[in-house]
């Protein structure tokens, strides 16, 4: 992973807080609110972040896709906020992950620091992880006070290089408002981007989420570099209150 700075002081903080959020857990009422104070400051930076790229493409034709979830925490906040912003709506989210990590590592992912990128990173430890992530969207779904048909999600396990030439197929009619690159490699950031070139309408939002990351992921830069349509990718500011997340960067379809 990208170095931090001060990292001994920082984890030792951080495990603190961990600690401190298990145990108020147990003591927290149906909203799990008091164990919020255990939040830490850039967990809090990417909910404002992830809030503006809902509040940014809310009003476009079109669903969202994330390539790359990890663990489904950005996934589960994003249902929820499209419930804040637009409760029962018609745009749904489409997450993309082979939940056992990298696929490989092609020459462009070369890291330059001494953590190297290998198969196998980021892989998740919790059994068919897929549906577990599907039964967490939809206990987020269950404390919904209206008895609304549920807005629909889908979740794709494996390379999405395959996965979603099959998607498009299947749902020819799905427009992108919204456009989530979190799989930091090369290879696979660059063919869906091309793969789904033609689902985007004038406005999406893109985002390369380890773009400036190119010590540690050089992929995802290197993937904008060599995009056909890179020219109608231009740079957008979702709000200049709030930073964006580290390494993050966000650009608006123009054709």
């Amino acid at each position: 992973m990208q170095p931090i700075y001060n990292h001994q002081n920082k984890s030792k903080a951080y495990q603190a807080l961990q600690k401190c959020q298990i145990e108020l857990i147990e003591k927290s009422d149906i909203g799990s609110w008091n164990s919020l104070a255990a939040t830490t400051r850039p967990s809090l930076q990417r909910i404002l972040h992830l809030n503006l790229l809902i509040q940014s493409c809310i009003n476009l034709p079109g669903d969202i896709f994330e390539f790359g979830c990890h663990y489904g925490a950005s996934t589960c906040i994003m249902h929820n906020l499209l419930e804040i912003h637009q409760a029962h709506g018609r745009k749904a989210i489409h997450t993309f992950d082979t939940f056992e990590g990298f696929i490989s590592v092609d020459s462009m992912d070369t890291s330059a620091t001494q953590a190297p990128n290998k198969a196998g990173d980021f892989d998740v430890s919790i059994a068919e992880y897929a549906d577990y992530l599907a039964n967490m969207i939809e206990l987020h779904f269950s404390l919904d006070s209206s008895a609304s048909k549920n807005r629909e999600f889908t979740i794709i396990k494996g390379d999405a290089t395959k996965t979603l030439p099959h998607f498009l197929q299947k749902n020819p009619a799905t427009l992108a408002s919204l456009v989530i690159f979190d799989m930091d490699l090369h290879e696979p950031t660059l063919n869906c981007l091309e793969l789904i070139k033609d689902r985007l309408v004038p406005g999406t939002i893109i985002v390369f989420d380890e773009m400036l990351a190119f010590k540690q992921f050089p992929g995802e830069s290197i993937a904008y570099q060599e995009c056909s349509f890179r020219s109608k990718l231009k740079p957008y500011n979702i709000g200049s209150n709030v930073p964006l997340v580290p390494f993050s960067s966000v650009f608006s379809y123009q054709p």
